[in-house]
């Protein structure tokens, strides 16, 4: 029998669907085929709440034009976090290659994320719906980026926003993951193009804000909206008050996103304020200084006086630019009530006759507070200063380890000075440099990571923060992540 016959379409004839008969059909598949990966209700199938149903079922799937296709052929849908995106995405791309595909020959179904990498996390769930399911996966064979149904020639693929050579993809369907994450549109502009020869051609945007207002959701958002495109963003307006538990209760309307889970999240030191914005609020952060890793109030938190004890134990981190034009050094030390003590030579103003400084002085400053602390940890990023970290260790001797400043690394320990600022652990005194560093850092969003520590512009030195983020760091980490250098060439 085939797959046709088993779901009784054989004789199906899609021009006689109405709008009601589309979400009908919807809803059958997912609460027959599409599955919750997760937590408490891992296994059971997925069901819209009437929320999902009115907002985002009905008028996508649901509503068709005086020809009885689909009225809407793009749709913009804006969720906060915790809303169900990733399930809903793949149970959506299931469906345009199981079920729409029946009336769109060789259909092609593309799931998109900014990253290869991000975008494999989006096609997993649908990858764990066909394999769970002994119907799908009868039908349907698995690869690591492909699902292909033999009996309908239809593909469901993953691809990330910057992939080569997709102008010449036909889309039947396409779902864009996390819009705000991408650098500019020329994906979503290679699948809007490549519907032109499809029936009733669908793409879906699914996303939440951004952290900054500025890039192509945001310049989307302020598009004028065409005739055939739908939008829906569910979320706190501006001005409203992002701790009022009301404002945060309308922004988050899916029944097991609970007022206590959104209120911990506000109250959490480890989450911005603009993040909370954006990832809960579902809004571009309005807050002052929004995207700032710091606030001024918590930056006033550092300023008392650090105070290093020569004979205790000390670590001390670096950080420089690949032009070798400022470098921040940076000595931290954790006392008996968890307080990190810091300071800092930062060197940014180089000779005027090169413009850069040289290893060697930067070698000799490394060593000559080596020699006057009690250091047991040096640690830098060996890709960009490979050179000083084998002559600080097969030289001087000195207690080297590798810190890549990949986001794997960096994510954790913005989090780590981000948290030691919050509690009143980080003092550095009235070093107006490293103060100047700490008010250029803005947040970077590198999920799934996390927020790293980022600049605005190149003329904005942020090499303190860097350093005063990896030694909170070494301090506050619970596991040995950094190890010892082994060092060679």
């Amino acid at each position: 029998m085939s797959m046709l016959e088993e779901m009784g379409f054989l004789d199906f004839d899609p021009k006689k669907l109405t709008g009601p008969m589309r979400v009908a059909l919807v809803t059958w598949f997912f609460s027959s085929f599409c599955r919750h990966l997760k937590g408490p209700l891992a296994g059971q199938t997925l069901q819209f709440e009437d929320w999902e149903r009115e907002k985002i079922l009905e008028p996508i799937f649901g509503t068709v034009d005086r020809y009885g296709r689909r009225k809407y052929t793009t749709a913009l849908v804006g969720l906060p976090r915790k809303h169900k995106k990733s399930l809903n995405a793949a149970g959506f791309a299931l469906y345009g290659g199981f079920i729409e595909a029946i009336w769109e020959p060789g259909a092609e179904v593309y799931m998109i994320a900014s990253k290869k990498d991000q975008a494999r996390k989006v096609f997993e769930p649908a990858k764990f719906m066909v394999e769970r399911d002994p119907f799908l996966s009868a039908y349907a064979k698995v690869y690591k980026d492909v699902i292909y149904v033999p009996e309908l020639g239809s593909e469901i693929r993953v691809l990330a926003s910057d992939a080569p050579g997709e102008h010449g993809s036909n889309p039947s369907m396409y779902i864009i993951d996390e819009l705000h994450a991408f650098k500019n549109m020329d994906m979503f502009e290679a699948m809007s193009s490549g519907t032109v020869i499809r029936r009733e051609p669908l793409g879906i945007i699914i996303t939440t804000a951004g952290i900054k207002r500025s890039g192509p959701l945001w310049d989307l958002l302020h598009q004028r909206k065409g005739k055939r495109e739908y939008r829906v963003w569910i979320g706190a307006p501006d001005g409203a008050d992002a701790s009022d538990p009301e404002v945060m209760r309308a922004a988050n309307p899916a029944s097991w996103v609970t007022t206590r889970f959104l209120r911990d999240q506000y109250e959490d030191p480890k989450l911005s304020p603009q993040a909370f914005e954006a990832y809960h609020l579902n809004r571009f952060p309005m807050t002052k200084g929004a995207g700032k890793f710091f606030s001024p109030a918590e930056l006033a938190r550092t300023k008392r006086t650090p105070s290093i004890d020569p004979v205790k134990p000390a670590y001390l981190t670096i950080d420089g630019a690949d032009k070798s034009d400022h470098f921040a050094i940076t000595l931290t030390q954790r006392d008996e009530a968890k307080v990190i003590h810091g300071v800092s030579l930062i060197l940014d103003n180089p000779p005027a006759d090169r413009g850069y400084y040289d290893l060697t002085f930067v070698e000799e400053a490394i060593v000559d507070i080596c020699h006057e602390n009690n250091v047991e940890r040096v640690a830098l990023d060996g890709n960009r200063l490979r050179m000083l970290m084998i002559r600080l260790q097969d030289i001087h001797g000195l207690p080297v380890e590798e810190f890549p400043q990949t986001n794997l690394m960096m994510c954790p320990a913005a989090d780590a000075l981000r948290t030691t600022v919050r509690e009143e652990r980080m003092w550095i005194g009235g070093n107006a440099l490293l103060q100047q560093h700490l008010e250029n850092a803005i947040e970077l969003d590198k999920q799934p990571f996390g927020v790293r520590i980022g600049r605005a512009s190149n003329d904005e030195k942020i090499d303190g923060a860097i350093t005063l983020a990896m030694g909170a760091f070494l301090w506050e980490a619970t596991e040995e992540i950094v190890k010892p250098w082994a060092g060679s060439i």
